[in-house]
């Protein structure tokens, strides 16, 4: 895989929002989309929602 990502979290006004910004990711095929999981310390996954290529 060539693709690269990175992200960033802003936290303001007591909402946090996290913002990323994904290049040369492999085509998908139908409706399949990318996920993207936010893991914490503790090893804790939670979904932060998708995106299509």
């Amino acid at each position: 895989m060539n693709g690269s990502a990175k992200a960033a979290m802003i936290s303001e006004n007591q909402a946090d929002s996290v913002i990323l910004q994904a290049e040369q990711l492999k085509s998908l095929l139908g409706t399949e989309v990318y996920q993207v999981w936010l893991i914490d310390e503790g090893g804790n996954k939670v979904r932060a929602g998708t995106f299509p290529p």
